[in-house]
């Protein structure tokens, strides 16, 4: 397998017609790469006897689509973490729930991946507070970040956006960012949903130097 494209939902979301949209849009890529569509869907949130909408459970028989249940809901982190941990050594792309992106959007992902093999690529790029981030598609090379348990993410940073907790866990990593640029993706869209997660404001510079402070060990 050359590479996965991971990404997570949430109730409020798991019923609407736009997420099978952009399932179907990944599972449909024009490209010469061998990839995988990987769904986070987590326990805590769903309950164990959650019944899948009838056009997952389709999809799943798709034999490059998986629906992968993680216990812990940790929100926007869950479209990350829990494949690189169950598939560490490709590649994964990640993106929004309501990202209908280009049918070239692996190919182009993964053509710009192999001329920087070690670095994060990101069709957004900027830096907060010090931090460099990627966002809306992004691109994680395997080991690009480091390992940082979940429990410090809820004492220090509860609430952060997941780019922004991916951005320390590169610069702790000394792994570089680089931006893609998104006129190579054709007709790319952000669908217009009924639900937005809203992310709470807190002093994010604060919190992260009483992190450094207690954790030398990622400066």
């Amino acid at each position: 397998m050359d590479c996965i494209v991971s990404l997570t939902t949430w109730k409020g979301r798991i019923y609407e017609p736009t997420l099978t949209r952009v399932i179907y849009r990944l599972l449909s890529q024009k490209t010469k790469y061998d990839y995988k569509v990987v769904l986070v869907l987590s326990e805590e949130e769903f309950g164990k006897d959650f019944e899948l909408p009838e056009v997952l459970k389709l999809m799943e028989q798709v034999e490059k689509f998986e629906i992968l249940w993680t216990y812990k809901n940790t929100k926007a982190l869950k479209k990350l973490d829990p494949t690189m941990k169950k598939y560490p050594n490709v590649p994964i792309i990640t993106l929004d729930d309501d990202e209908l992106v280009s049918e070239n959007m692996v190919e182009t992902m993964m053509n710009e991946h192999l001329k920087t093999p070690n670095y994060i690529l990101g069709t957004v790029c900027g830096r907060y507070n010090g931090i460099m981030r990627v966002g809306f598609i992004r691109l994680f090379p395997p080991n690009s970040l480091v390992d940082i348990p979940d429990e410090y993410f809820d004492k220090y940073f509860k609430c952060l956006h997941d780019d922004e907790w991916n951005g320390i866990r590169a610069k702790a990593k000394g792994t570089k960012m680089r931006k893609v640029n998104a006129n190579l993706l054709d007709k790319m869209a952000k669908l217009p949903l009924q639900f937005r997660t809203q992310y709470s404001h807190f002093n994010f510079f604060n919190a992260y130097k009483q992190f450094l402070k207690d954790h030398k060990e990622f400066r």
